[in-house]
């Protein structure tokens, strides 16, 4: 199956949308198979990837202000599970993280599994995301 659809690069000279049995992800310019996100600053916020810890890192001028884990497989990226830390929420760190976590998949040429609610439902609103997600997988998590 070919990967999800990278900027306008699935698009055909006529505007339909292109897709080749070759297609293939490219890879990142550092370890295949590992999100290479750089700090990626939208105000007020800065999205980190912790590898280490398998999760991306929100962060604020005064500190952590939330995270989503992952798990990465042959050609997705699995988010399992995403918190907004208290005295945080309603500012959308959630909404920051949840877009730039999604753009950062499809930069990768992963498609994502929204294990996590709050990705699933960041899905369902945000229809520019859905190529990113197989048509089997948007049936088992309803999005």
């Amino acid at each position: 199956m070919p990967g999800p659809p990278r900027g306008n690069a699935g698009l055909a000279g006529n505007g339909a949308c292109r897709r080749d049995a070759g297609f293939k992800p490219a890879l990142s310019s550092r370890v295949a198979g590992r999100p290479p996100v750089e700090d990626l600053t939208i105000a007020p916020f800065t999205l980190k990837n912790n590898e280490e810890q398998h999760r991306y890192e929100a962060f604020d001028d005064a500190g952590l202000v939330g995270y989503s884990e992952y798990n990465l497989l042959s050609d997705s990226i699995m988010f399992t599970h995403t918190e907004v830390l208290p005295g945080h929420e309603g500012k959308g760190a959630g909404g920051f993280m949840a877009s730039a976590l999604l753009d950062d998949a499809r930069k990768l040429g992963r498609f994502v599994i929204p294990a996590c609610p709050f990705i699933a439902a960041h899905l369902r609103k945000n229809r520019e995301y859905i190529d990113l997600v197989k048509p089997e997988i948007r049936r088992a998590f309803k999005v």
